[in-house]
């Protein structure tokens, strides 16, 4: 899988004569494929420094015959290799040294990602009532299946009561188990009436085994109550961009609040928050860190008793992209999963809710694979930042110079703009800038601004700078060019006098 993504992944790239070269595998089918082109000396056994050395050595040497090959070329030079060095790259290197189809493909890969939404929909053909693909870099969602309708989301609420518990709390914090925890339903620790345990293990209980007890205990430790909890889980939603959520428990049972609005989420937010537990939070490692143990034993303070937790992400050690995952499941809610990825430095977050009844809990696992696939098949970086762009001169207003140049670039600047996006995919760009400016201006003043949409939503902006300074005619001026003035026509009569 990854050799072919990464061929692909080459390929489109050349055709379409865009994007960066990323990661070590594409880096060696392309060392692979200069080797088949040109004849060069490199060798798959080679390490990632040594090989980029080699290489930048002698591609000014080669003579690209066409805009493919010499695109090669570019993303080699503009590359810095990673250490890693596995047996996939070493595959890769040689499928590219003999590579029988070069080019070939590519038309096909193109169509495939080029389809209508609504016809990947159909042919991804998931289980969820609700589904979202997000890019974890961006928060651009991908794919989106009723991606914003309001649904039950079961026990992957406890996903916003761990991050909000290491945020808010210490590990070594000693938690008294009330009656009201004691009393959730299963899935339960089994806790008893005053009962003392460490936050840091009981959010071992809330993520592995999903423990209610432990979660009603861990917001009334943080909290005070679980409605006073509710509300931190609701405005902490709201501070990271969530529009449709509404948090009453930390467990995720389904009930309502007094005003009658039931515990629920829709698909992109439950995405959204996963993106900031798993990349965004100043507590993010260690919200990585639970999520993705295999087992742990934890005990109460007393050490009397002792409890063994196992993780119910079975993703978790099936796919190596699983970054974190979380599972859920009601009556109301159906089984629901929502999980973070990451691979070849691509991170996605995926939400489905809805996702089918008893007996079919397998369900979530096959729409998650899909998914998965879809995402690091179709999605490659590309730099879409527009350096090529020139403006019109402005006019500048009582200058000593009657315009100036814009310019995206500063001198001292090298930047770059990359995104996860389709082939098929174009950012629109709009440029906002001043038809006049007032003198002084200054070279690198922010003047306008380059902003990049995406479906009608800004994802990225750049300021449009001044690239030259153009001084203000005023008496100061005045003043410099008459005495500027002076001392060369006195220079030029005493070179004249022979003085």
């Amino acid at each position: 899988m990854v050799t072919s993504i990464a061929r692909q992944s080459v390929i489109l790239k050349c055709n379409m004569q865009k994007s960066v070269l990323l990661g070590n595998y594409e880096f060696y089918y392309i060392a692979g494929l200069l080797k088949k082109l040109f004849n060069v000396s490199a060798d798959a056994d080679m390490e990632p420094e040594a090989l980029s050395e080699y290489l930048l050595s002698v591609v000014d040497t080669l003579s690209p015959k066409d805009e493919k090959e010499a695109y090669l070329i570019k993303m080699v030079k503009g590359y810095e290799p990673l250490p890693e060095h596995d047996e996939q790259m070493k595959e890769l290197f040689a499928w590219g040294e003999q590579e029988p189809d070069l080019w070939q493909g590519a038309e096909s890969m193109l169509a495939e990602s080029s389809r209508p939404v609504s016809e990947t929909k159909q042919q991804l053909s998931l289980h969820s009532l609700s589904a979202v693909l997000m890019d974890a870099d961006s928060g651009r969602i991908l794919y989106g299946k009723d991606e914003h309708q309001v649904r039950p989301m079961a026990s992957t609420t406890k996903i916003m009561t761990c991050i909000l518990a290491l945020e808010k709390g210490n590990p070594k914090d000693l938690v008294t188990a009330s009656a009201n925890a004691v009393a959730q339903p299963k899935v339960h620790l089994g806790m008893h009436e005053g009962e003392a345990f460490y936050l840091g293990d009981l959010l071992y209980s809330l993520m592995l085994e999903s423990h209610n007890d432990s979660a009603v205990a861990v917001a009334e430790h943080i909290g005070g109550s679980v409605e006073e909890f509710a509300e931190k889980m609701n405005r902490k939603a709201r501070e990271i961009g969530c529009k449709n959520v509404c948090f009453v428990t930390p467990n995720g049972l389904d009930v309502a609040d007094a005003d009658g609005n039931e515990h629920s989420a829709s698909a992109a937010d439950m995405a959204r928050i996963m993106r900031y537990c798993a990349f965004q939070s100043p507590c993010h490692e260690d919200f990585l860190k639970i999520t993705r143990t295999a087992s742990r034993t934890i005990q109460d303070e007393s050490g009397n008793r002792s409890f063994y937790l196992a993780n119910h992400n079975a993703l978790l050690s099936q796919c190596a992209e699983v970054l974190s995952g979380k599972t859920g499941f009601t009556g109301k809610a159906g089984y629901c999963y929502v999980a973070a990825l990451k691979k070849e430095g691509k991170a996605f977050t995926v939400a489905l809710l809805g996702c089918g009844w008893p007996p079919h809990k397998t369900y979530k696992w096959a729409d998650m694979r899909k998914l998965d696939q879809y995402a690091f098949d179709t999605y490659n970086w590309y730099d879409i930042f527009d350096r090529e762009k020139t403006f019109p001169e402005v006019e500048v207003r009582r200058g000593v110079k009657g315009t100036t140049a814009l310019t995206l670039n500063l001198p001292s600047e090298k930047q770059t703009f990359l995104m996860l996006l389709r082939a098929d995919e174009k950012p629109d760009i709009r440029y906002e800038y001043p038809t006049e400016l007032e003198a002084p201006v200054h070279e690198g003043q922010e003047v306008g601004q380059a902003s990049y949409y995406m479906n009608d939503e800004q994802v990225a902006a750049y300021p449009i700078y001044a690239a030259e300074t153009v001084e203000k005619i005023d008496y100061g001026w005045c003043l410099r060019r008459c005495v500027t003035y002076f001392e060369r026509e006195f220079q030029s009569m005493w070179q004249t006098w022979g003085v």
